[in-house]
């Protein structure tokens, strides 16, 4: 169904596509909660943390505190290595994520999901979808997928005129026109190289 496009790079948002968050956030607070001992920070530099911009130095502090990669390793979806895994070797993939937290771009690193993605390809902003107007062209907009769990964000993406999937695990949305409803990023692959 990729009506004759040769897609050549692929798009991933992180939060509810890549990452099950709420499970993430659980197991976060878990640990806090659990080992106190293990967690020195105030709820000044958590608010500190949370709110600096990415590439900035207070991410070091939390090393080794509740920054367990296992934790962020659970919070994958199951079908996200399996899919990544086909798809690095056939595609240049990257991230458009919305957020001003440097925990974003920890998310990828603990999860060990860095080396499938491009690094000049993972866009991390407040408005992902302003950067994402002006990069996507660049790349030639009949040769991209973008894959969100935001049905405005996959609206957005179709009108654009690229080719976008809304990844819906629960099946509970309809995805908008031009728009390509999928459960699992296996998916995928069916309806780009067909």
């Amino acid at each position: 169904m990729n009506k004759g496009k040769q897609i050549t790079h692929i798009f991933f948002d992180i939060d509810f596509t890549l990452v099950n968050t709420d499970e993430l956030h659980r197991h976060i607070i878990s640990n806090i909660l659990h080992k106190p001992s293990q967690f020195p920070h105030t709820a000044n530099s958590l608010f500190q943390f949370f709110s600096t911009p990415p590439g900035t130095n207070s991410v070091p502090l939390f090393r080794g505190t509740w920054l367990d990669p296992a934790e962020y390793k659970k919070s994958m979806y199951p079908d996200v290595l399996p899919a990544l895994q086909s798809m690095t070797i056939m595609f240049q993939l990257g991230i458009f994520s919305q957020s001003r937290s440097p925990l974003q771009r920890l998310k990828i690193e603990l999860s060990g999901l860095s080396s499938f993605f491009r690094k000049d390809l993972i866009f991390i902003a407040p408005h992902k979808w302003s950067v994402a107007k002006k990069v996507l062209p660049t790349l030639g907009l009949e040769k991209v997928a973008v894959i969100d769990d935001r049905i405005d964000i996959c609206n957005q993406a179709a009108k654009l005129g690229v080719q976008s999937f809304l990844i819906d695990r629960e099946n509970n949305k309809i995805a908008p026109k031009n728009t390509i409803g999928i459960q699992s990023l296996t998916e995928i692959l069916t309806h780009i190289t067909s």
